[in-house]
C-alpha cells in the first residue's frame, strides 16, 4: 500500500490568546485530515528573537499556513513580518488568517491580501475543505465533512475557553479613518490594474474627475460606517421585514443551541401551528426531546382579550389560540415544568438561545409576524462588544419568566379543561373593563 504523504500545515501565533488558538487546532485539525502535520513554534515571536534554523526549515517544507489573529495581535510587526514569509513562501490561497473576535473590516496592510475566516464553525469548516483540496491524497469531502460535525464540539468548547482568556496585551484599534483610507487606496489600485490591462475598458482608466467624486463618496460614509459600527457593537447582527425571514436566519442559532431555549409571545400560533413555521416548530420539538431545555411563555387566557381588542380580532380568538397551543406542547411532551401562562400581554415575541436571540416587537394595531424584526448576540468572553440589547432583553423581558405575574401550570389536561370553560367568562371580564375605560370621564 502507499504511504499516505504528509501535508505540513504551518501555524503562525502571538500572544497567549493566539497561541491557545494556535494549540487548539494543532491538536484537532489532524482527528479530521489524518494526513496533516500541524506545526506551530514553542515560543512567542513577538519577543523579538530572530527566527531560528528550525523555523525557517519548517517554513520551508510547509504546504499551507494559517495565521492566528486576534485583537491583541493584531498590529504585531513580527505577525506582519511572518505573514510576509508565509506568502513569500506558498501561494496565496494557501494561507488564511484566523479572526478571533475580531471583524474582516478589521484586517489591514500586508494581511489583507488573504482569504480571511473567522473562528466560527463556518470558518473552521472553509479552512478544513481549503486544506484538503490542495492535498495530495484528500479525504473524501463528505467523510471530512461527517468527521467535522461530530467533532466540532469538541473544538467549540475549547474556542470559548480561549475567547475567555485575558489578553496579556492592550487590544489594538483600528481608527475609522484607517478604513476609508484602506477603500481609497483599493480604489485606486483598481485604477492602476485597468490601466496595466493588455484591452484597456472603454474610458482607458478612471478619469480623476470620477476619482476625486469617488473619494468624496467615501468621505461621505464615513458617518454610515461609524453607525453600523455602533450597531454591531451593541449587538444587534440582523434586521428583518418580517418575522419568516428573521425566523429562517435563526434556525442555525436553534440547531447549534444544546442547554437553553425560551419563547415568549401571546399565543404562538404562528411559530407553534403555522405551517410556514413548521420547520421552526419541528426543530423546538426536537431540541425539547434531546436534552435541552425548551421554555414556553404564553400569555394567560383570563387577559388575552385585551391583545385581541389591539388587533381587531373577535372575543376570545387569541384565548383559544393560547389553548391549541397548549395543546400541542402536550402533545410535544414537553415538561409542564417548562410552561408559564402570563398575567400580561407581550410588548414583544421573542426567541432567544444562550448567545443569540431573536425580538419581533409589537405594534398597538397590528399582527406582530407582520412587523420588523432584530437579531441578536452577546459575544463571547473577552469580546470587546458588550451586546447590550441582548443583555437588556434577556433581563427586562425573558426575566418575565421568574415574576410572579408568570403562573407554573402543574398539569396539561387541567389547565386546558378550566381555561375552554372559563373563557367566555375571561372575555366578557375584559370587554367589559374595555368598555368602562371608553367612557371614561374624570
Amino acid at each position: 500500500m502507499e504511504k499516505a504523504r504528509v501535508m505540513k500545515v504551518f501555524l503562525c501565533w502571538s500572544g497567549n490568546r493566539s497561541q491557545a488558538l494556535a494549540q487548539a487546532l494543532r491538536d484537532w485539525m489532524p482527528l479530521i485530515l489524518y494526513y496533516i502535520e500541524p506545526w506551530m513554534s514553542e515560543d512567542d515571536i513577538s519577543a523579538g528573537e530572530r527566527w531560528s534554523q528550525a523555523i525557517g526549515k519548517e517554513l520551508e517544507t510547509s504546504n499551507f499556513g494559517i495565521i492566528c489573529l486576534t485583537r491583541e495581535n493584531i498590529g504585531s510587526q513580527w505577525i506582519l513580518f511572518e505573514a510576509g514569509s508565509l506568502a513569500k513562501s506558498l501561494q496565496t490561497s494557501r494561507v488564511i488568517p484566523l479572526l478571533l473576535d475580531i471583524e474582516l473590516s478589521d484586517i489591514s496592510g500586508p494581511l489583507a491580501q488573504f482569504q480571511a475566516k473567522k473562528v466560527d464553525k463556518d470558518g473552521i469548516r472553509d479552512v478544513i475543505q481549503s486544506v484538503n483540496q490542495v492535498a495530495a491524497q484528500p479525504v473524501q469531502d463528505k467523510r471530512a465533512m461527517e468527521l467535522f460535525d461530530a467533532l466540532w464540539p469538541k473544538l467549540e468548547k475549547q474556542l470559548e475557553s480561549v475567547s475567555q482568556q485575558i489578553p496579556t496585551v492592550k487590544p489594538v484599534s483600528r481608527p475609522q479613518h484607517e478604513i476609508l483610507e484602506e477603500l481609497i487606496l483599493s480604489v485606486r489600485s483598481l485604477d492602476m490594474r485597468f490601466q496595466k490591462m493588455e484591452v484597456k475598458p472603454r474610458s482607458e482608466s478612471l478619469p480623476p474627475l470620477i476619482m476625486d467624486k469617488v473619494e468624496q463618496i467615501l468621505q461621505q460614509y464615513a458617518e454610515e460606517i461609524e453607525l453600523l459600527q455602533s450597531v454591531r457593537y451593541a449587538g444587534v447582527t440582523g434586521i428583518y421585514k418580517r418575522r419568516e425571514q428573521a425566523l429562517r436566519a435563526f434556525a442555525r442559532a436553534i440547531d447549534e443551541e444544546s442547554h437553553d431555549i425560551m419563547v415568549i409571545g401571546s399565543s404562538l400560533k404562528g411559530i407553534l401551528q403555522k405551517e410556514e413555521y413548521k420547520e421552526i416548530a419541528d426543530k423546538l420539538r426536537f431540541k425539547s426531546n434531546h436534552d435541552c431545555r425548551v421554555r414556553f411563555l404564553l400569555t394567560h387566557p383570563i387577559v388575552a382579550d385585551f391583545r385581541a381588542n389591539q388587533e381587531n380580532r373577535g372575543p376570545t380568538d387569541i384565548g383559544r389560540e393560547i389553548i391549541e397551543s397548549l395543546k400541542m406542547l402536550q402533545s410535544w411532551h414537553v415538561p409542564v415544568e417548562n410552561v408559564k401562562l402570563y398575567l400580561g400581554t407581550p410588548t414583544c415575541f421573542a426567541l432567544k438561545t444562550t448567545r443569540q436571540m431573536l425580538i419581533n416587537p409589537y405594534p398597538y394595531i397590528t399582527t406582530a409576524y407582520d412587523s420588523p424584526c432584530l437579531s441578536l448576540e452577546v459575544p463571547l468572553g473577552g469580546a470587546e462588544r458588550p451586546g447590550y440589547f441582548y443583555d437588556a432583553f434577556d433581563v427586562g423581558h425573558f426575566g418575565a419568566w421568574e415574576t410572579e405575574l408568570s403562573v407554573p401550570i402543574h398539569d396539561y389536561a387541567s389547565t386546558i379543561d378550566h381555561c375552554q370553560k372559563m373563557l367566555d367568562d375571561y372575555s366578557q371580564s375584559v370587554n367589559t373593563l374595555l368598555r368602562k375605560g371608553k367612557t371614561f370621564t374624570p
